[in-house]
């Protein structure tokens, strides 16, 4: 157990002699737990940045929890916790090395009991204690001055001389750039010296950088109130850089606003379905008899030779036939489209040839798309692929639609479609004479659907061309 000991302590010892140490005396009152008092007769014997140095009566084991009671300090601040690094025995006393998990309230702990702020401890041991911290602190006094200040300062570098007992709202300091940019004030300042009452803001937003690059960064604050032994107010400034959290907070609620788009698509998907059914017996029926007659009434003309008023009764039934052929039609390739997505929901082997011929087909009955001249050019050795039929079909559509919408203006609409063999990629690319698509293009309302395509199936995405020859490839490897 001795020999175990003596490693703790040896390893805990070459830990802080990174630090420096302060040697103290005062008393502190230790707990086992946030309840029970355990020995009363704790004295503390050094400081570092760290944690202290404590000879007590009682003995306690490598690795337990201890807290300072909440007589040792103010009850606002709560509960100190620390853990037992090393333990010696001698027969002056137990000593224990005390390392505080909360810095942050470490520090405050220092600061309240006056033991890095009296002229007997200098500044550089202050600094020391602030540059351990993984946040930015700054401390100010009543007046808002500027006490002391961590070197972890993000977004700008700033010399402590530069900023020493000036005031927050004229010290260049990332503190400087949430007052002028984000919803934090001088009044947030001195309403929590005044209410003695700990503030938290969550998220605040600063744009940053030179004009043709400004960057968007997010910080949560904590304000603090100390209080000196001698009753002197500070302001303890905790600065967090969530950047990184934020843009991961906004990714996730977009992949969930994601998600629920297609849940929803499939219910829709669902309810289609049945539509469809509904339609096309009434409609085959209906066709049926308008064909029916149309034959009666051709056949009473021939024999009683009325051409006028029963001609233009052919007329608008023929009118009428072909709209319904249309709605026909289209239902019929709905229908059709919808027991390939069912299918499609399974792994399978996918023709890229068929994949396009289908996609045209489809479209052909969009009226956007019966005066687009399409040209294709498909090579029949270009290897089939696996995966999900109806993923490649509905990207394909997506693009196309968007595509189709960009040229209704335009006289003369084209889009040519190419696919080949090259080296061991599969190029699929379209060609169209409409406006350019902006970039990148799985950002375009519609699109959404291509970023599952390059993930899922390791394609990348070519655009070259701008305006009136844009050319979208597809580079799938051929596995």
């Amino acid at each position: 157990m001795q020999d175990s000991h003596s490693l703790e302590e040896k390893s805990a010892q070459k830990d802080r002699r990174r630090f420096p140490r302060v040697s103290v005396e005062f008393p502190v009152l230790l707990s086992m737990d946030t309840n029970r008092s355990v020995n009363e007769k704790a004295f503390a014997l050094n400081i570092s940045p760290t944690g202290m140095l404590i000879k007590t009566d009682e003995t306690f084991e490598p690795g337990q929890k201890l807290f300072l009671s909440s007589d040792s300090i103010r009850s606002s601040m709560g509960l100190l916790a620390g853990e037992v690094k090393w333990i010696r025995q001698t027969r002056e006393g137990n000593f224990t090395g005390l390392f505080f998990e909360d810095s942050v309230k470490f520090f405050s702990f220092l600061l309240q009991k006056g033991l890095i702020s009296s002229p007997r401890y200098d500044h550089s041991f202050l600094q020391a204690v602030i540059g351990n911290l993984e946040d930015t602190i700054i401390l100010v006094d009543k007046d808002l001055k500027i006490q002391a200040i961590s070197k972890r300062q993000p977004i700008i570098s700033v010399p402590e001389h530069e900023v020493l007992n000036k005031k927050v709202t004229e010290a260049p300091s990332i503190l400087k750039l949430l007052l002028k940019e984000s919803k934090l004030s001088r009044s947030d300042f001195l309403d929590v010296l005044h209410s003695n009452k700990e503030r938290f803001f969550s998220s605040l937003k600063i744009s940053y950088g030179s004009n043709g690059d400004k960057k968007t960064f997010f910080f949560n604050v904590i304000l603090k109130p100390i209080f000196h032994l001698d009753e002197t107010k500070y302001l303890l400034i905790q600065i967090k850089d969530v950047t990184s959290l934020h843009k991961l907070k906004e990714e996730l609620k977009e992949r969930d606003r994601y998600h629920w788009e297609q849940y929803r698509l499939t219910l829709v998907g669902h309810i289609v379905d049945e539509l469809l059914e509904d339609i096309i017996n009434p409609l085959s029926a209906a066709v049926g008899r308008i064909d029916l007659l149309s034959m009666k009434m051709a056949h009473y003309q021939e024999r009683n030779g009325e051409a006028g008023i029963v001609a233009n009764w052919l007329k608008e039934l023929k009118i009428i036939d072909d709209l319904m052929e249309q709605i026909t039609q289209y239902c019929t390739i709905a229908a059709k489209r919808r027991e390939r997505e069912k299918l499609g929901a399974l792994d399978g082997e996918i023709s890229f040839n068929r994949l396009v011929q289908e996609t045209v087909n489809i479209l052909r009955i969009n009226s956007h798309f019966k005066d687009v001249d399409i040209k294709l050019d498909l090579s029949q050795d270009v290897p089939n692929i696996r995966g999900e039929y109806f993923d490649w079909l509905n990207a394909l559509i997506a693009l196309l639609q968007v595509i189709s919408k960009e040229m209704q203006a335009q006289d003369k609409k084209e889009i040519k479609i190419e696919n080949k063999l090259l080296d061991n990629l599969i190029v699929l690319s379209i060609t169209h004479n409409a406006r350019a698509l902006r970039l990148p293009l799985e950002k375009e309302v519609g699109l959404g659907i291509l970023e599952l395509i390059q993930r899922k199936y390791d394609t990348t995405i070519d655009i070259s061309g701008g305006s009136g020859s844009q050319k979208i490839t597809f580079l799938v490897k051929n596995k």
